[in-house]
């Protein structure tokens, strides 16, 4: 029996419920694509490389930015097929694993979404932990090839495949030129970091991807840009706020792991000029260490609430949200789509709102 065409019109008009759908068909399409490129390293006696790229991948993840390529991609051609913007969600997937694979090998975290990160995982498969290190650059880089072959072989014109492969290219380097700033320029604005590595490959990326595939004009692409600046920024804010004060039960990762690891964020940044003098010591006494103690680090993150640094963040990430919720308008969407991306403004909204309130 034939296959039913899914139509984007035939999806439905709230957000959490595209989220499922979404999620079911990407993390289908991820585990087929990863099982041929599994069949191929059992060959060499390698597959254990690929299986816990493979384990990681697909043990968890919203799939938020799969659910932004289906938008970019629907909100164009609500009537088509939605597959187009399904595999483009596959491969912006994948593109995260690859980049969450070596940004903690660098940030030296050993856990992710409630398990062991990669370089953990094949450490112990292989014995030793520059092979295990390496084994897990190598896995990403091969996440990284099934993302740009699944993206041109979507089913759709030579010139859209080629247009959303450009813009899969530029996620890909603004990513690595935001990674280095951030590894080097203590003192670069954070938002130019956040905007160059988040903001590209969460949300402009994503959409542009979707729409490129369903031909977007000039004219759209900007508006899409021009939407998805202020809204990017914000995701990496929340981020920020959760990386310190949200509990590890929320995140899938060790108790304010930012400050274990001397992370440089928009919390961090605020707190050189708004800590007073007992709160830089708490902070001090936490901050890049990694043997720090939960009690220490609950202690530290009350001084950056008490003097008002949560409260800066998360106000700045409300006026971004707002910002880009009255730039929805502009967009070159259907009004389903449009709606679809005041729900994802009002929930990353809401959830700064509901950690502002957290003790």
């Amino acid at each position: 029996m034939a296959k039913t065409v899914q139509r984007g019109r035939d999806l439905p008009d709230e957000l959490d419920a595209l989220v499922s759908r979404v999620r079911l068909c990407v993390d289908e399409g991820i585990g087929a694509r990863l099982d041929v490129l599994r069949d191929e390293a059992d060959r060499y006696d390698i597959s254990p490389t690929v299986d816990a790229l493979r384990q990681f991948v697909l043990r968890g993840g919203k799939r938020f930015r799969a659910v932004m390529t289906v938008i970019g991609y629907c909100g164009l051609r609500p009537a088509a097929s939605w597959q187009p913007g399904i595999d483009a969600g596959v491969a912006i997937e994948l593109l995260h694993a690859y980049l969450l694979v070596q940004d903690d090998w660098m940030d030296r975290d050993v856990t992710r979404r409630g398990g062991p990160t990669v370089h953990v995982t094949l450490t112990e498969t292989y014995g030793e932990p520059l092979l295990g290190a390496a084994s897990a650059i190598l896995s990403s880089d091969m996440a990284w090839g099934v993302a740009v072959d699944t993206l041109a072989s979507i089913q759709v014109s030579a010139p859209r495949r080629l247009d959303a492969l450009r813009v899969l290219c530029g996620i890909h380097q603004k990513v690595l030129l935001g990674q280095q700033i951030d590894m080097l320029a203590d003192r670069q604005d954070v938002e130019v970091i956040h905007e160059l590595k988040t903001a590209s490959y969460t949300v402009s990326g994503p959409l542009l991807m979707g729409a490129c595939l369903a031909g977007v004009d000039d004219k759209g692409r900007r508006a899409i840009e021009r939407f998805a600046r202020p809204l990017g920024v914000a995701f990496q804010l929340r981020d920020d706020l959760f990386g310190t004060f949200a509990p590890s039960i929320q995140t899938g990762k060790p108790l304010a792991g930012d400050l274990r690891r001397g992370k440089r964020t928009a919390v961090t940044v605020a707190a050189h000029t708004m800590l007073d003098g007992p709160g830089r010591r708490a902070l001090s006494r936490v901050f890049g260490r990694e043997d720090a103690s939960d009690r220490a680090l609950r202690r530290a993150a009350e001084h950056l609430e008490r003097c008002g640094v949560k409260e800066v963040v998360r106000e700045r990430l409300v006026h971004l949200c707002a910002d880009a919720r009255r730039r929805v308008r502009s967009l070159p969407f259907d009004a389903r789509s449009r709606g679809w991306l005041r729900q994802v403004v009002d929930e990353m909204k809401s959830s700064a709102l509901l950690l502002g309130r957290q003790a």
